[in-house]
């Protein structure tokens, strides 16, 4: 990957004027769909001396120099667009050179560009000034939806060259946002190689103005030939079919860029599909069950997994430069080839959030590979923000965050990711007045619980980063973000379930078809628990005072005395009868009602209480830990994630008895971050490494496992290494922390 250009970090400042101008793409706004626009500019380079090139675009962009290229951007919001701003001195010649920047403006439905006016933003120091031309990208032609959460697929034709450059277009900031220098660190770009050939074959006739290929490489007859790729060669259909493919098994997740580079003595189609489990021993490309798909405006009938290019004759590198597709198997299809194709190389680059050392090993079977798939699954969703999975929802939602978040604090101690992503939240509340579910969307997607969920993962950030500074300049804000529930709160001194917004909490209130109304326990142990957190951050009297507040209510209002158990909630036929554990693990975790302790710990795993889902397991963890139950948690978790283990799944899935099934007809994910709690149980629990003051200044070691294991933390100190063998625990640790 040495011709590829990663931007500086820590991004420099940028020296702007009061309102900077943009060059635009003509005839686009807003509401414009899949726009695919080329900008270029010469660069003249004496030889000596450092060229740094600062953009910011409205989508997304890739450039090229001399055959070096970069790509991004991290993902803006309504109000503020984030500057890449990379060292071109290594990819100049002395003399002409030639920048081309490809920018890609989906449209404004999709969940992971905000809408925007379609624009380039550049400055280019240490190099002459020398006018932007513009062109349209006619090599993109009519595409399909990816999913609404995505985007769209790419359908390029490598044969379309003759581009009408014209001078670039500039205006004063038309979208009127501000330019932020790049926040995060660079992306990761390791490179895994496809190896292991599932099955391959040949394809019938078809029509080439048949251009839903997703829908194609869904439907179409396969015929299988054993020796139709050997050794990288895609051998030529014989008479009767018209192409070959191949599917392809990385044995691992991927969330990147797929990479194929081919040789082929004529012009041909490359199809291609992804997705994490084989369907009837298929890869499916279309979901064909999204009739009608709320919040998009341009939605189709379908998810379609896929993305076409035509190659031209020569070698050709095929990749998908506006958008990074997630999942473990890919198929790929030539299509109207009558020659032998070479593939030289097919790969996936990954580009995940960095990572510090992190490490879990232990001598029980079950937990050292459920660790692993934990481990590798938060990993995969996190990149430019954390993502709710890589293959289908690339979408930012606050509420996985709230946990998500937690599990990559097991893997590191930087929090600038985290940290970055509240932020991006509270844009959302800039432009919707509460704070979204999912951001940036077409609309504020609101859920009731998002305010204290935004508030808990400040603190479970501000817990294991120790960073102060952030916390004392954000906790203002967090206080405001709580005060909207006001809005909500009526006189019982609760928050009701609100008539019209989706009101999720966890995946086990919807399978078991429990529609809460009214005053719900779940919903107001949570914004006690926020309160709570705003006190332990700021030494907040009066957030405590609030955090008390509530739970008096939750007592008077929804507690059954009779079964020494809170109920769901206070309206017959939804949620009066039912009784869960989520209440009671979310009030135990945040210290909530100690006079109630024993009570709220038998609630725990008592029989007819509903248990969570994987999401919200990891309020049952922490809470079995502070009440000796992790015997019965180790049960739980056994149960839950036994058929993960058994499978051959790198990874672990959204929901408990969902599993890559050879007849399986779902888009729900296998590679789901908020099922990851296992890694907290096996790292805080059975590793017993745990911060007692933030930033793990103090902290504990005490291990439950009676077995050999090896755990490393990292902190932001350095990183804890505990190792217990033959029942002798020895604990190595950085000197500026403490161990208690």
């Amino acid at each position: 990957m040495n011709n590829l250009l990663s931007p500086l970090y820590p991004a420099p400042s940028l020296n702007l004027s009061v309102d900077p101008s943009f060059y635009l793409v003509p005839h686009a706004d807003a509401e414009s769909d899949n726009v695919h626009a080329l900008f270029r500019r010469k660069i003249h380079y004496k030889g000596a001396g450092k060229v740094i090139f600062h953009l910011a675009v409205h989508g997304r962009y890739s450039f090229y120099i001399n055959g070096y290229y970069g790509m991004g951007p991290v993902r803006g919001t309504d109000s503020r667009i984030f500057v890449d701003s990379y060292d071109l001195t290594r990819s100049l010649s002395e003399g002409e050179n030639v920048l081309t920047v490809e920018l890609h403006y989906p449209g404004s439905s999709y969940r992971t560009v905000p809408a925007g006016i379609p624009a380039l933003w550049a400055e280019i120091e240490g190099a002459a000034e020398s006018p932007w031309e513009y062109a349209q990208d006619i090599r993109h032609k009519k595409s399909f939806e990816f999913t609404f959460q995505l985007g769209k697929c790419e359908n390029r034709d490598d044969r379309e060259k003759d581009f009408a450059f014209i001078p670039a277009q500039k205006a004063v900031n038309p979208n009127h946002v501000e330019l932020v220098p790049r926040p995060i660190p660079p992306l990761t770009a390791d490179e895994y190689f496809f190896t292991k050939i599932c099955k391959c074959g040949f394809l019938p006739e078809f029509s080439p103005d048949d251009d839903d290929f997703a829908k194609r490489l869904a439907e179409e007859v396969q015929f299988c030939a054993p020796d139709a790729v050997k050794d990288g060669v895609f051998a030529p259909p014989p008479p009767g079919y018209h192409g070959t493919f191949a599917i392809f098994d990385l044995g691992r997740e991927f969330y990147g860029n797929v990479v194929l580079e081919f040789e082929t003595d004529e012009s041909v189609i490359v199809d291609r599909s992804y997705d994490e489990i084989l369907t009837f021993s298929r890869v499916k490309s279309r979901f064909a069950f999204c009739k009608w798909i709320p919040r998009a405006r341009h939605a189709g009938d379908s998810y379609r997994f896929s993305d076409r290019r035509i190659a031209a004759p020569g070698k050709n590198i095929v990749s998908v430069d506006f958008g990074d597709r997630g999942g473990r198997f890919v198929e790929i299809a030539f299509r109207n080839h009558t020659k032998a194709v070479k593939v030289t190389k097919i790969s996936v680059t990954d580009r995940l959030y960095p990572v510090q050392a992190s490490l879990f090993k232990c001598d029980d079977p079950f937990f050292d590979r459920l660790d692993a798939m934990c481990a590798h699954t938060v990993r995969h969703c996190v990149a430019d923000t954390f993502v709710d999975c890589p293959w289908r929802e690339q979408a930012f939602w606050v509420n996985d965050l709230e946990v998500a978040a937690r599990y990559y604090f097991l893997l590191s101690s930087d929090p600038a990711i985290v940290e970055h992503v509240l932020q991006v939240a509270l844009d959302g509340r800039k432009k919707y007045d509460w704070l979204p579910a999912v951001y940036p969307a077409g609309d504020s997607m609101p859920f009731l619980s998002i305010p204290a969920i935004w508030v808990i993962v400040l603190y479970d950030s501000w817990l294991h980063s120790g960073n102060r500074q952030f916390v004392k300049r954000i906790l203002p804000m967090a206080i405001e973000v709580l005060k909207d529930y006001e809005k909500f709160t009526d006189e019982t001194g609760l928050v009701p379930e609100h008539p019209t917004w989706w009101n999720f909490i966890d995946l086990a209130y919807v399978n078991a078809k429990a529609d809460l109304q009214g005053h719900t326990a779940v919903l107001n142990t949570l914004i006690a628990a926020a309160w709570r957190c705003v006190a332990r951050m700021g030494d907040d009297s009066e957030a405590e005072a609030k955090a008390l507040k509530i739970c008096n209510a939750l007592k008077e209002n929804l507690w059954d005395d009779s079964k020494k158990m809170f109920r769901d909630s206070d309206v017959p036929g939804h949620g009066f009868e039912l009784y869960s554990a989520h209440p009671a693990a979310i009030l135990i975790c945040y210290d909530l009602m100690p006079e109630l302790l024993t009570e709220l710990s038998q609630q725990l795993y008592a029989r007819g209480v509903l248990q969570p889902e994987p999401y919200y397991q990891r309020f049952s963890v922490e809470a079995a830990l502070k009440t000796d139950q992790t015997e019965k948690c180790e049960k739980e978790l056994r149960c839950i994630w036994q058929d993960m283990v058994n499978s051959d799944s790198p990874t672990v899935w959204e929901l408990s008895k969902f599993g890559p099934r050879p007849d399986s007809n779902t888009a729900n994910s296998c590679c789901h971050a908020f099922s990851a709690v296992p890694m907290w149980y096996t790292r805080r629990v059975m590793a017993g490494i745990r911060p007692v003051e933030p930033g793990f200044k103090k902290f504990v070691c005490a291990p439950l496992y009676k077995g050999d294991f090896h755990c490393i933390q990292p902190t932001p100190y350095g990183s804890i290494e505990a190792i217990q063998k033959d029942g002798k625990l020895t604990v190595n640790f950085p000197p500026e922390i403490t161990r208690v």
